[in-house]
């Protein structure tokens, strides 16, 4: 109570700030055994590529050891990594390789 006789109250008020989620980049592995046309398949049917896109994004595969072909949230790239293993399976391309990797941060953190 004040010297007055009256209650007061005092309100604090904390801010929450929101952070983006962290971004994971979904990896091409190149090989010796999966064929240009499976390659471009997957491209087209997992990550939705136009064929013209795929066909580059192929190529700029098969001439490297590996390629981001896409950068999502963690739940959506395990997800399409899921379904390029579907993929493989069921063409028969054991040897086909994606993974996730975490996207590193401008500020040099992961």
């Amino acid at each position: 109570m004040t010297e007055t006789g009256r209650k007061t109250s005092v309100t604090t008020q904390t801010r929450t700030r929101l952070r983006p989620p962290s971004m994971f980049n979904v990896v091409m592995y190149n090989d010796d055994f999966t064929t240009m046309e499976f390659v471009v398949m997957v491209l087209m049917v997992v990550f939705d590529y136009d064929k013209n896109t795929a066909i580059g994004k192929m190529l700029a595969i098969h001439g490297s050891v590996k390629q981001v072909v896409g950068k999502y949230v963690k739940t959506i790239a395990e997800y399409k990594v899921q379904q390029c293993d579907e993929m493989k399976k069921a063409h028969g391309f054991p040897w086909f390789r994606v993974e996730i990797e975490r996207e590193v941060e401008e500020n040099g953190g992961c």
